[in-house]
């Protein structure tokens, strides 16, 4: 399974559309321009699916694009089930941008997320990042809590 179509559903693992695999296969090139083209045209063609976006954000985070990739995985979440994933990158990419707050937040749903569907795919990343952002916003008592509610601890 290749990075875009692990960011499924832990209900449903479908393969996603040809067109963004090749996408995301193009930004692993660093083509990043034509990765993007084609994530645009999905987009235009299909506005109210969350595939693209997803696929989009990743190739924005790739280049180092936080803000895009943030604005993305926002479509995407609006216009999807709440997946674990979505809540992940967009904590990642939001401690990436500094947006320490909105990282914890994030990465909390994230965790959240897994408990209630019993999907933990995410959640040793989730806590890893979000006790980064606490370190970040000298909230040093939840950082190291977080270190030791990780799951390998």
């Amino acid at each position: 399974m290749n990075d875009v179509a692990a960011t499924r559903s832990h209900t449903k693992m479908e393969n996603i559309p040809k067109e963004l695999d090749d996408a995301y296969s193009l930004a692993r090139s660093e083509d990043y321009a034509r990765a993007l083209e084609i994530c645009d045209s999905y987009v235009k063609s299909n506005p109210g699916l969350p595939d693209g976006f997803r696929t989009r954000s990743k190739i924005n985070a790739r280049k180092g694009d936080f803000s895009d990739a943030v604005n993305d995985i926002t479509n995407a979440i609006h216009k999807g089930e709440p997946e674990p994933a979505d809540y992940f990158y967009r904590g990642w990419w939001n401690l990436e941008n500094a947006d320490l707050s909105a990282s914890i937040e994030d990465l909390t749903v994230a965790i959240t997320l897994g408990e209630q569907l019993d999907f933990h795919y995410y959640d040793e990343s989730a806590f890893f990042f979000r006790s980064i952002a606490y370190l970040r916003s000298s909230r040093f008592d939840d950082a190291l809590s977080d270190c030791s509610l990780s799951p390998l601890t």
